[in-house]
């Protein structure tokens, strides 16, 4: 369930990425609960960030929240069945980590852990407090890219998981060219052994100006996903990009990755309503963008 769009005046992306969410999870928690009895969610980077609303309704994890809330009722109500929901919620700010902390007491019905610190840090953590038997869905929606992926490794190798990834293609894609080696080395982390310098050199090479930046882009998405695929052992990665409000460009990408056919067959669904809604949305409300989205 998504708050009503004029809530996301100047943030159209933040809009996008929450439609595909609100769409994916709510199909996927009603999927696999049918057969799973553990449902767990967890978001890396939770927030809140410019929310306003007092059941977190314009967050990722508050729209998870209610899908989770939603597929309980709906199992007790048809087949009398009490399927476990947890959520595992992360946030390094103090001041929104307060807040965070807060919605434990507005979704009693769901198991609700707060994590104060770095997701990175936290990954032993997060992996101790999920149940055995439990299907695990984790959204990594970071504000930057400075993440250790072989850090995450354990976490996303874990047997019947799924992940969306928050890939911040603009930054990404300037941070490749910074002179200073600090800033490249946080894409050596993020995209480890997948040659993504060789692969931006190949562009430049190649001599295809009028189409190099988005061969650019495509190097660099592939250089991540190939990251997810090989760290995970997911045989499916895909992409669903978002784009700038009023620029035929990529904003970021939503990377998402599953070893199920089924799972790769909710999300292709997913994925053209949700390229559809952009495409309808796109100049309505934006203004301004704000990159917190």
């Amino acid at each position: 369930m998504l708050p009503p769009f004029e809530k996301y005046v100047g943030r159209m992306p933040g809009w996008v990425k929450h439609f595909f969410l609100a769409t994916y999870i709510e199909r996927l928690t009603f999927k696999i609960t049918s057969r799973c009895d553990e449902f767990v969610y967890i978001d890396g980077f939770s927030g809140p960030w410019k929310s306003d609303a007092d059941d977190f309704e314009d967050t990722s994890f508050g729209i998870a929240l209610l899908a989770l809330r939603q597929a309980k009722a709906t199992w007790k109500r048809i087949r009398n069945r009490d399927v476990r929901m947890t959520a595992l919620l992360v946030e390094k700010s103090p001041a929104a980590y307060a807040r965070l902390d807060t919605v434990k007491a507005k979704f009693p019905d769901i198991d609700i852990r707060t994590f104060k610190g770095d997701f990175v840090e936290l990954i032993p953590a997060l992996i101790a407090a999920i149940p055995a038997n439990a299907f695990t869905f984790i959204l990594i929606d970071p504000k930057g890219y400075a993440i250790d992926m072989k850090a995450v490794a354990p976490l996303l190798a874990r047997p019947r998981t799924e992940a969306v990834f928050n890939f911040m293609f603009d930054f990404i894609n300037r941070a490749s060219d910074h002179p200073d080696p600090l800033v490249t080395a946080h894409l050596d982390r993020l995209m480890p052994d997948s040659g993504w310098r060789e692969r931006l050199a190949a562009t430049v090479r190649e001599g295809e100006t009028a189409t190099r930046p988005a061969r650019r882009k495509r190097e660099l998405v592939d250089a991540f996903s190939d990251t997810l695929r090989r760290i995970g052992a997911y045989p499916y990665v895909l992409e669903t990009p978002v784009y700038f409000p009023l620029a035929d460009r990529t904003f970021y990408s939503l990377i998402y990755a599953t070893r199920s056919a089924i799972g790769l067959e909710v999300f292709r669904d997913c994925q053209v309503a949700t390229l559809l809604e952009q495409e309808s949305r796109r100049g309505q409300g934006c203004s301004v963008l704000l990159i917190e989205a």
